[in-house]
């Protein structure tokens, strides 16, 4: 989209154009410039996806940012057995890296999500990082999920559900 803004406080009434970009390409773009960082700051991390509103562009005041996270499980592993806290940094990092306040941010460990939620990042998600190039597109191909594995889901979803109520109702 172009816009031409008229200035009147320049001397002889300058026409600026000004080339809107979407909140959302210009937010990837700094945010794939800053990611190098991440591969020192986080070391298991393999991939690092932006999702929700942001990546949609279909954002609000209240907004957050949701990112997902990919990590290598060895390194993980090691990296809790040595100073669990460490992982509770991973918004502050984010934050610093991104210039984003730490307290907007929530972060999704794909290794432990639901399959909706895995389903929905690999749909929707817009990568950020990867540490080995088509990680992420390997990842996509292995987590998005048929129509049929969401009937599945649902179907057994409901029937937790059903059992729940009829166990709590009978207390």
């Amino acid at each position: 989209m172009v816009a031409l803004v008229y200035n009147k406080r320049e001397r002889g009434s300058l026409l600026y154009l000004i080339f809107m970009v979407s909140p959302t390409t210009k937010t990837l773009e700094i945010f794939k410039s800053s990611a190098s960082q991440l591969s020192w700051k986080i070391p298991y991390l393999n991939i690092l996806v932006l999702f929700g509103s942001q990546a949609t562009g279909k954002t609000n005041d209240d907004s957050d940012w949701d990112f997902a996270a990919l990590y290598d499980e060895n390194l993980y592993t090691e990296q809790r057995s040595e100073n669990a806290w460490d992982l509770l940094a991973i918004p502050d990092i984010l934050g610093e890296v991104f210039q984003i306040e730490p307290e907007l941010i929530d972060v999704v460990d794909l290794n432990r999500c639901h399959a909706f939620v895995a389903d929905s990042i690999g749909t929707e998600g817009q990568l950020i990082y990867e540490k080995v190039e088509g990680e992420f597109e390997h990842y996509r191909k292995t987590i998005i999920l048929s129509h049929e594995q969401k009937k599945q889901i649902t179907q057994q979803l409901r029937r937790n559900i059903d059992y729940f109520l009829e166990t709590w109702s009978s207390t």
